[in-house]
């Protein structure tokens, strides 16, 4: 990700850059939003410069940014799947059956398995 944006930034494109970051890696985003405006006064487009908002200190304006940076912490801790919310939990399962089902056969969305960690989406 960071060479996609690198690449965006090395060549002026730093809406592009912008967008990219908050869609895949919003951690950057403030910092690039603050390279782009930098840019603009530097070319001589203060006004535009202003109208740009960053999530940095306008949470307001963006509303579940704090949602968005911890989706990508978890996901780059292994515990969240790209693009879909999973919740991690760990499973033991019961030999007891009960009216002739296991506990586990009514369980759906398991990522990983029986006994031991696994993902559910919801």
């Amino acid at each position: 990700m960071s060479a996609c944006v690198d690449i965006l930034t090395s060549t002026g494109r730093y809406a592009e850059a912008v967008l990219l970051s908050k869609t895949y890696q919003p951690s950057l985003t403030a910092g690039l939003v603050q390279r782009w405006k930098a840019e603009l006064v530097k070319i001589g487009h203060e006004r535009i410069a202003k109208s740009i908002a960053s999530p940095d200190g306008n949470l307001d304006l963006f509303p579940g940014w704090t949602d968005d940076l911890e989706k990508e912490h978890a996901s780059q801790n292994g515990s969240l799947a790209e693009g879909t919310k999973f919740i991690k939990f760990h499973l033991i399962v019961v030999e007891e059956k009960i009216g002739g089902m296991s506990l586990i056969d009514g369980v759906s969305g398991i990522g990983e398995g029986i006994n031991g960690t696994g993902n559910l989406k919801i």
